[in-house]
């Protein structure tokens, strides 16, 4: 069996003076992305393609792939006896992209591969979050929920329109919590990629990619929350499928504010700093995540109004409350 190291491998032989940015994106995809020990498939090379095509630049520079990777592709193979299918690859290859002008055409063509690969009736919705991209979750009977991020880019093949795969795609359990030791991708800014995986017990493993070269830019390691650029991305796209008042994070942050009105009205003088620690993560939660939250934005207004008027009183250098009757 063929696997994808043995491809990278010999792509890190191979000079490539004219075509070194395919080469470069194409390494970086499959080490990346793909397991080395994974075996080489059409599927894979397919994957690459599809996401390369995502990129204007490389909608441009369509050629420079198409001959790169057939005549190192066809050059590898020849040592080995191997059933990957050139034809598949070629034929997805040679494919118009198509740069669609309405967002409502992708929403067509994702309704139709509902119908098509779910004879069953299952629960979908489709949302339109921006000019750019598409929101599309599927509830799968007994296994949770299916979510993509489509761009109105498509390819045309036998006079019918297809999807790219999109370089958003995540899994969650029935719980409705990220599926644990699954591959997940998320596209949390244009062109830059995470891919991750998610642990049981809250911990999260992964890389960022950016540009049309797949460069490495970033490794994550420990919880999601600690790269808050991230992670507010991912729940500002949460909002749309999951209800925030059964959101763990929505919890916390509404527990947290509550807890620091509590203390901070008891007097306790380390309050102000907790609270001022409170406050900011509050605050990039309503504006990132729950904005539409009347109730939550009145409590963090409130914890902020209380906050600016303890603050006048308090003196942060002796770290007491003041006397209010100095004279003896």
């Amino acid at each position: 069996m063929i696997k994808v190291g043995h491809f990278t491998q010999y792509l890190l032989k191979r000079s490539a003076t004219q075509n070194e940015v395919v080469k470069l994106s194409l390494i970086n995809f499959l080490k990346n992305f793909e397991s080395p020990n994974a075996p080489l498939t059409h599927q894979v090379l397919n994957h690459y393609i599809d996401w390369t095509m995502q990129f204007e630049y490389w909608r441009q520079n369509k050629k420079h792939i198409e001959t790169f990777l057939l005549t190192h592709l066809t050059h590898f193979l020849s040592d080995f006896s191997h059933n990957i299918s050139l034809d598949k690859v070629t034929q997805h290859l040679q494919r118009q992209i198509v740069v669609l002008e309405k967002l409502e055409d992708i929403q067509y063509i994702v309704q139709q591969r509902f119908k098509k690969d779910f004879q069953q009736k299952v629960q979908h919705k489709i949302i339109l979050l921006d000019s750019q991209r598409i929101l599309s979750v599927l509830l799968v009977p007994n296994q949770g929920l299916w979510v993509e991020i489509h761009r109105p880019i498509a390819a045309l093949r036998q006079g019918q329109l297809e999807l790219l795969q999109p370089m958003t795609q995540l899994k969650y359990d029935q719980h409705f919590d990220l599926s644990a030791n699954s591959s997940q991708y998320f596209e949390f800014e244009t062109h830059s990629v995470c891919k991750f995986v998610h642990q049981a017990e809250g911990q999260t493993n992964g890389i960022v990619l950016s540009g049309h070269h797949f460069k490495k830019t970033d490794v994550l390691s420990g919880p999601m929350s600690k790269n808050s650029h991230l992670f507010f991305a991912l729940k500002n796209i949460e909002k749309h499928y999951i209800d925030s008042s059964s959101d763990p994070f929505y919890f916390e942050i509404s527990s947290e504010v509550e807890k620091s009105m509590q203390l901070l009205s008891a007097g306790h003088a380390e309050s102000l700093v907790h609270a001022k620690q409170v406050l900011k993560k509050a605050k990039l939660a309503v504006k990132h995540v729950f904005s539409h939250d009347d109730l939550l934005k009145l409590n963090v207004a409130n914890l902020e109004y209380q906050m600016n008027r303890l603050a006048e009183h308090f003196n942060p250098r002796q770290e007491l409350w003041p006397n209010q009757n100095p004279n003896p």
